[in-house]
């Protein structure tokens, strides 16, 4: 996600009054002039100067002067759309690690320069400001906890949640930001919110975000519906890799009612062929991952839960799918017959 704005050359951070925003406006200055010039720069003080810039204690609302906050926002931007460039290069396996982390960081201090420059701005509309923000930094966070950058990731997260507080007590313009486009960011906030708890390995935690997420789902899109319903299948998926497939089994149930709960009119807005198949594979990987649960438990009860599942996919993509008819050869199986199904699946193989 770009972020687009006229190049503005701020002027020296010496003359700024603010002597925290001067630190940072220097920094970012050196920041941006060794990126120009393919200098080296330290991470160490990346961290440092992100930390400070995280520090709400030091840029109270209204204590800035517009001058200094322009030239945060601008430099932020700057720095922001330079390491969002950088880090689109092709990262093959000789591109450190590290130099991807060092990317995510800097666009996280762009973001935070970007942040306290746009909400020191009396000019500036509130509501499509912290929008703006809030949208910017759920990409951020979420390539961040995709690249395994969970520190950086939980700073963004944290001023998605201030974001989201302010714009609470925002009046949205006509035509602006609407009730939709909330419940939807909130939405995407509390997923990331899950999939960052599943890193941290707090399930306990990620429960609570599903929960907390299930108040706004009702407003997202299908494809933003799909991205939950494959962080929850992940987390599934990463239980029964510890052999613990009745604790697996409930987040497989989410995973399956969440690929169900699009209605038909959603499945309108999937567009091309191609979203429909990656759609329809995320539905049946849930499916598959919750049969399997169940049927590796061999008792009555979550063999008929299976069978149920079973069902369902059968009901909706086809009794001959093949994935449909691997399913139904997990629950026979368990259930000590499963030769119709095996021989229907050898017959769908071979066709």
């Amino acid at each position: 996600m770009d972020s687009k704005a006229p190049f503005k050359q701020s002027p020296p951070p010496s003359v700024v009054a603010n002597k925290p925003a001067a630190t940072l406006l220097h920094f970012a200055t050196d920041l941006e002039s060794s990126v120009r010039n393919g200098g080296e720069v330290n991470h160490s003080d990346l961290e440092y100067y992100t930390l400070r810039a995280n520090d709400p204690s030091q840029f109270p609302v209204g204590t800035l002067a517009q001058d200094t906050a322009h030239q945060l926002e601008s430099i932020g931007r700057r720095i922001w759309n330079t390491f969002l460039r950088k880090q689109g290069g092709v990262f093959d396996e000789e591109r450190s690690r590290s130099e991807l982390r060092f990317c995510l960081r800097a666009r996280l201090f762009g973001y935070l320069l970007l942040g306290i420059g746009l909400v020191q701005r009396p000019e500036a509309n509130a509501a499509q400001s912290t929008a703006y923000l809030i949208r910017l930094g759920l990409a951020l966070s979420k390539v961040c906890i995709k690249h395994s950058d969970l520190g950086s990731a939980r700073i963004a997260l944290q001023k998605i949640t201030e974001y989201l507080s302010c714009r609470s007590g925002c009046i949205s313009p006509a035509g602006g930001d609407n009730a939709v486009i909330r419940q939807s960011d909130h939405a995407c906030y509390y997923i990331l919110r899950i999939a960052l708890s599943w890193k941290d390995d707090r399930l306990d935690l990620a429960e609570h975000m599903y929960a907390k997420a299930t108040q706004h789902t009702p407003y997202i899109d299908t494809g933003t519906r799909m991205t939950l319903v494959h962080v929850l299948t992940q987390i599934g998926e990463s239980i029964v890799a510890k052999s613990n497939p009745l604790d697996a089994a409930p987040w497989f149930r989410r995973a399956a009612a969440e690929s169900r709960a699009y209605s038909d009119n959603n499945r309108d807005t999937l567009g091309t062929e191609a979203d429909m198949r990656t759609h329809q594979q995320t539905q049946l990987k849930a499916h598959w991952g919750l049969v399997q649960c169940l049927a590796g438990l061999k008792s009555r009860e979550p063999l008929q839960e299976a069978l149920s599942v079973v069902q369902a996919a059968q009901a909706e993509f086809g009794e001959r799918r093949i994935e449909v008819l691997e399913m139904l050869v997990a629950v026979q199986t368990a259930q000590g017959n499963a030769t119709d199904a095996l021989t229907d699946l050898l017959e769908g193989l071979l066709s």
